[in-house]
């Protein structure tokens, strides 16, 4: 039971850092143009809406790898992969750097970042 709080407020934790730097984020991996207008929001909002897509994915595929070996281990690998996706968050070059490869990594490394926290609390077998 304390695993699965722990993993869930480093879940949280991340969105809640996610939407709170939202502004910079907009600013630095969608920047198309001094006339982009409200896009570079509205698509760094859309990156923060993906992590709630995805969430299904990991549910259906770790969830039931979680019933075989258990979710301490699967608990683990979740809070791993978390970490590792937000260092490398914050490691991305900007737009500036890169171009459009900045926000695909983004949207990548979003998805990556948000899919194994479903399969970890326990009763969210999808399959």
């Amino acid at each position: 039971m304390a695993g699965s709080a722990i993993g869930n407020a480093i879940e949280w934790f991340d969105y809640g850092i996610y939407g709170y730097l939202i502004v910079y984020i907009s600013e630095l991996f969608f920047t198309f143009g001094e006339d982009a207008g409200a896009l570079p929001r509205i698509l760094a909002f859309s990156t923060f809406a993906i992590s709630f897509i995805v969430r299904p994915l990991g549910g259906t595929v770790l969830g039931p790898l979680g019933d075989r070996i258990g979710r301490r281990k699967i608990l683990i690998f979740t809070i791993v992969m978390i970490s590792v996706s937000t260092a490398c968050i914050a490691a991305l070059p900007t737009f500036d750097q890169v171009g459009f490869l900045a926000p695909l990594m983004l949207v990548l490394l979003r998805m990556i970042q948000a899919s194994p926290p479903a399969a970890s609390t326990p009763g969210r077998r999808c399959s």
